[in-house]
């Protein structure tokens, strides 16, 4: 298991993970001090400008066979999900802009990880840490998981047994690696 410590709270990746996905690297950035409320006109620039950036450089029927992203398609399926139903974070994010939508401001701290996905095709999230619960492990979900309410979602769902998730000690914070993030955990401008 491999740990890394943000203050009092660790965050681990489960031995089995990395078995089953020798070529996993996994980043962590704790940052603080940040004042994330209202909208950076900068970082919208930034954003706006990597969209285009997208449009350029990706045409939307070769997303799929690009290899950062048939690489997550893989690891989807590898633990049973359908990545067509269910796609990886950064591949949404890619299908969204080259569909001709622009993101959407929610606030500075996801501008900035939406900037850095579409930049380097990167999947990249974010947890306010005040609302996890004890420590952060990336891990496959067991039979008994408690339902998660998912962003968008109206109803809570459990993760499906061998799933990959994150998860704290009250459940799962993102599923299917990085497919969606808990309603529970997500960045506000408090945070």
């Amino acid at each position: 298991m491999t740990l890394l410590s943000m203050t009092s709270m660790q965050f681990s990746v489960d031995q089995k993970i990395l078995e089953k996905f020798p070529g996993l690297s996994v980043e962590v950035i704790v940052a603080r001090g940040v004042n994330n409320a209202g909208e950076k006109a900068e970082m919208m620039g930034l954003l706006r400008q990597e969209e285009k950036a997208v449009l350029g450089r990706v045409k939307r029927e070769e997303l799929s066979s690009l290899q950062k992203i048939m690489a997550w398609r893989e690891a989807y399926r590898a633990f049973g999900a359908k990545p067509k139903e269910h796609l990886s974070s950064v591949e949404n994010l890619y299908r969204r802009v080259l569909g001709g939508t622009d993101l959407r401001h929610i606030n500075t701290l996801v501008d900035i990880y939406n900037y850095i996905s579409l930049k380097y095709m990167l999947p990249v999230g974010g947890e306010d840490l005040k609302k996890v619960q004890d420590d952060i492990r990336l891990t496959f979900a067991g039979p008994d998981e408690p339902p998660v309410l998912l962003l968008g979602d109206k109803d809570p769902r459990a993760p499906k047994e061998g799933e990959v998730i994150y998860r704290d000690n009250l459940g799962a914070i993102c599923r299917r690696f990085n497919w969606r993030e808990a309603d529970r955990t997500k960045l506000t401008e408090e945070t």
